[in-house]
């Protein structure tokens, strides 16, 4: 084994430190050797040395607790601007000044290690404890000696009075469910972000480099300060448009063309593998219902009650078997690209009146494999007792109804009573689903225990109108219209006068 020079190695060790000033992730192992990196920290280290070169002005971050993102985001990342931009002023922040603090002092840290003189030499902070006549270095602020550069900690509602900031950055703004859930927090938060925090961003004079901001937390709830400004990035082209990159604890969709994993994967399986998240989705649902598990862990808030669907309408049961009869109700998608919605098909079994879905597959497919994907399920309800598969006669589901009907031993109702049974809709969703919703005034939905990916789809109905996807919703609807009949919603009621 050939040795190597004294000049190849420091080449070789420049060459290191090279890339720990310009890539995120690198600087992070350089500065915290045992740091364990999962494929998801790299796909965050692409979005924040994107945001280092100024190429995402602002970004948001969402991805469960414990999960790593604190660390590249609120513990490396300043310290590397710093070293890249000494003359730029942070702002950070979170939901106390405890919190903010433990992440002033980390960053100081990394900025007083040996490690990180090596990359960044010219970047120093004065010593704990320095008064502001000659500097300041304390558990909320530093500056950077003989630069311009200033870092500034503080919680919600801190004071950033008389400052500004070249970046912005805000880490789980929000402590818990109970906070998260006082419309009185949210206001405050909301109004300190706009007055506060989002007015002190500036221009740097020196460079001409714009301001920016990065949040990074979990989504506790729908109108959160993430949600708040989603909704404004989509009602308003003026407003700021958000990069944002989420990522659930396990994977339910094909929506993220960046996320590697099949459906039904953890997304670190070395620290949280699948029993362990199923171990913690079961506590959390016996405490409260789907919610603290959709929200914290799978990035997707759901309504605290005020959607048309209401958790105490789902339950989760082992099935009674001896149903009245069973029947099918299957909602495709109109295209194949994987941005659109699921093919979904539900499996009712109804005993006196009360509905009890059986089985669900919902999988984002081709229209050209659905026929053969959605048989063997079909084929399976429509034995004796079966009221048939009701398949919305829209896209590729006109081409499944007349498919399956030529098939023996499916049952598909004729072309007639599938136009009159689909006859409303030439009302939208929602109108449907009010229609519908007032049958679950005085009963539940009990939904089979062994269905793998039953919060999920509580969850979709929990979070109609405002859900990206709503297939599942759909063939809710229609089944408790197939049992029950159409009934007149409240909004026809009050339109009658």
């Amino acid at each position: 084994m050939r040795e190597f020079s004294i000049e190849e190695s420091h080449a070789v060790i420049e060459t290191v430190r090279e890339r720990a000033r310009n890539e995120i992730l690198a600087f992070t192992l350089y500065t915290k050797p045992d740091y364990q990196i999962n494929w998801h920290h790299k796909l965050l280290g692409e979005k924040l040395d994107a945001f280092v070169r100024g190429d995402i002005r602002f970004l948001m971050v969402f991805m469960p607790p414990r999960h790593g993102k604190s660390e590249l985001v609120s513990r490396r990342l300043p310290a590397m601007l710093h070293g890249k931009f000494p003359d730029s002023e942070i702002m950070a922040c979170s939901y106390l000044d405890s919190l903010a603090g433990d992440m002033t002092i980390a960053v100081q840290n990394v900025i007083d290690s040996k490690a990180y003189h090596e990359i960044f030499p010219e970047t120093k902070i004065w010593a704990p404890g320095t008064s502001y006549t000659k500097g300041t270095r304390n558990s909320s602020e530093h500056h950077i000696i003989g630069r311009r550069g200033k870092y500034r900690g503080q919680g919600v509602g801190g004071s950033f009075t008389g400052k500004g900031a070249n970046f912005i950055i805000i880490d789980d703004p929000i402590k818990g469910r109970e906070i998260a859930d006082s419309i009185a927090f949210r206001e405050r938060l909301w109004n300190f972000y706009n007055n506060d925090l989002f007015t002190r961003l500036e221009t740097d004079l020196k460079n001409g480099r714009l301001g920016q901001v990065l949040i990074t937390q979990t989504r506790w709830h729908e109108d959160d300060l993430s949600g708040r400004l989603i909704d404004l990035m989509h009602k308003d082209p003026n407003a700021v448009q958000w990069d944002i990159l989420s990522l659930p604890a396990i994977r339910v969709d094909k929506d993220n063309k960046y996320d590697p994993r099949e459906l039904g994967q953890p997304l670190w399986p070395k620290k949280y593998n699948l029993d362990q998240l199923n171990q913690i989705k079961a506590a959390l649902a016996a405490e409260g219902g789907v919610r603290g598990w959709s929200s914290l862990f799978q990035q997707n808030p759901i309504p605290d009650g005020g959607g048309l669907f209401k958790d105490r309408m789902f339950a989760f049961c082992d099935l009674p078997g001896g149903y009245d009869y069973t029947f099918v109700t299957g909602d495709t998608a109109y295209e194949e690209k994987q941005e659109n919605d699921f093919h979904c098909f539900t499996a009712w079994g109804v005993k006196g009146d009360q509905p009890y879905i059986l089985d669900v597959i919902m999988e984002q497919i081709k229209a050209v494999d659905a026929e053969a994907w959605a048989e063997p399920f079909i084929r399976k309800y429509s034995k004796w007792g079966s009221h048939g598969a009701y398949i919305e006669p829209k896209g590729h589901g006109i081409y499944l109804n007349q498919a399956f009907r030529r098939k023996p031993g499916i049952l598909i109702p004729s072309e007639n009573d599938i136009k009159d049974f689909y006859s409303d809709r030439n009302k939208d969703k929602v109108a449907r689903a009010n229609a519908a919703v007032p049958h679950l005034a005085n009963r539940k939905i009990y939904i089979s225990n062994h269905i793998a990916n039953k919060e999920t789809l509580v969850a979709q109905c929990l979070s109609f109108p405002k859900t990206k996807h709503d297939d599942f919703v759909d063939t809710v609807v229609d089944g408790l219209k197939k049992i029950y009949g159409r009934s007149v919603s409240l909004l026809d009621l009050f339109a009658r006068g």
